[in-house]
């Protein structure tokens, strides 16, 4: 496992946050935040909503022209650079040590150690660490934010231009690692046994009235390296409703059709409608040719957790097994909100303590959700990277293919080294 290019440490204390910013090297950079992340969730909500305004003046295209790519990168920096400004401000800051100074002083420690544009093989990694308890410190979007270059980006008149201008969001220029306690050092991702060629088991839950959602059922079925159990719900199963999935995504060691599934899902992949925007946050699965949609609350999931638990603890009291590792393409299920700040990221990855969990932090377009959707799983089956490596490829990829950036939203929450076994 390769030492990280850069660390980024995040303390908490009762009054303030303070980041301490080091590379391999030994270069460092430290600085209160005049704001703590809570403060900062409004303007960073801000920078979401903002750029799907942008995009929606493009009409919702998967394909962006090179004059469109330049309007929302330059937005998007801007707005970038507002948040950093807004975090290290500080009330103490002096003309020597302002939030400017020290912006550029980040910018270089972090090309002292980055190459001019990643490949594959050669992905630096940026480790996140922070106190368990902060939860909101462990999941902010560190990939939105142009740490490497943070002023107005270059214009956009052709590819050259696109890749400088992604060069300076962390998202399109590094691997983010979030380091969890208490979790193993090496992960990985479990074939079915005596299978041949070997399958990777996966459930499928989906929203049949979505094109994107039954263009990626599709894709998921057709691959012979995945051992796919759905997609669920079918018309014959939806009175189960929302107690039927969250049985599934607190005990993944069942099929659907109810028998022992060995090994436990590996991934389960959540391709549907959701909404965060408001205090009741859900998401929505529907049947083909079904008017009721079957919609599971975020506020249901932990009581679903808790009588799941007693109920396997008194059927079952040995069974343990590593949690799947989530991928949730749908609309903002990553996003935050001032009601609920991580959404499901904190029901996931620090509740259910699944191996890891993407998603989007905002509304995208569903062909591009699509788009992403398999050149990860290209990268991750056929080419054989990391987790880590399959995100970061996918969202460069999709971004040089369709010069639209908004790619960039989806974050991992995870072990960036989580891959399938050998």
């Amino acid at each position: 496992m390769a030492k990280p290019a850069v660390t980024i440490t995040i303390a908490v204390s009762a009054s303030r946050d303070a980041f301490e910013f080091r590379n391999r090297l030994g270069t460092s950079v430290t600085g209160g935040v005049g704001a703590r992340l809570q403060e900062a969730v409004e303007k960073r909500d801000q920078l979401r909503r903002d750029l799907e305004a942008i995009l929606k003046l493009t009409g919702g295209d998967l394909s962006l022209d090179f004059a469109q790519a330049d309007r929302v990168f330059h937005r998007f920096a801007m707005l970038g650079i507002g948040l950093l400004l807004y975090i290290f401000s500080s009330v103490e800051d002096t003309k020597e040590d302002n939030a400017s100074t020290k912006l550029e002083a980040i910018a270089k420690l972090f090309k002292e150690v980055m190459p001019d544009e990643p490949s594959m093989g050669n992905w630096p990694v940026v480790e996140i660490i922070a106190p368990p308890s902060d939860k909101l410190a462990i999941g902010f979007p560190f990939e939105l934010l142009p740490f490497l270059n943070p002023v107005e980006p270059p214009a956009i008149n052709d590819y050259g231009g696109l890749a400088k201008a992604m060069r300076a969001f962390l998202g399109f220029s590094a691997i983010v690692h979030r380091k969890r306690f208490g979790d193993p050092p090496h992960l990985q991702l479990k074939p079915a046994i005596g299978e041949s060629p070997a399958k990777l088991p996966i459930k499928l839950f989906y929203h049949a009235d979505l094109a994107g959602a039954v263009d990626e059922a599709n894709f998921l079925l057709r691959r012979t390296d995945l051992w796919v159990d759905g997609p669920w719900p079918v018309e014959a199963d939806i009175e189960r409703g929302d107690r039927f999935v969250a049985h599934h995504i607190v005990n993944p060691a069942t099929l659907l059709c109810g028998e022992e599934r060995t090994p436990v899902d590996q991934i389960q992949h959540f391709s549907c409608h959701c909404d965060t925007q408001d205090k009741s946050s859900f998401f929505s699965l529907r049947a083909k040719d079904c008017e009721a949609a079957i919609d599971i609350r975020l506020d249901d999931l932990p009581v679903y957790k808790h009588l799941e638990q007693n109920r396997l603890a008194q059927e079952s009291p040995s069974l343990e097994c590593d949690m799947p590792l989530v991928v949730f393409n749908n609309c903002g299920g990553a996003a935050v909100n001032e009601a609920q700040l991580n959404a499901f990221v904190e029901f996931f990855w620090a509740t259910n303590r699944n191996r890891g969990f993407i998603s989007t932090q905002a509304r995208i377009p569903d062909l591009l959700a699509g788009a992403f959707s398999k050149q990860f799983y290209i990268n991750l089956l056929r080419k054989r990277l990391t987790v880590g490596e399959a995100v970061a490829e996918a969202r460069r990829a999709v971004t040089l293919a369709y010069k639209n950036p908004i790619s960039l939203f989806y974050v991992h929450y995870g072990s960036a080294f989580l891959r399938l076994a050998t």
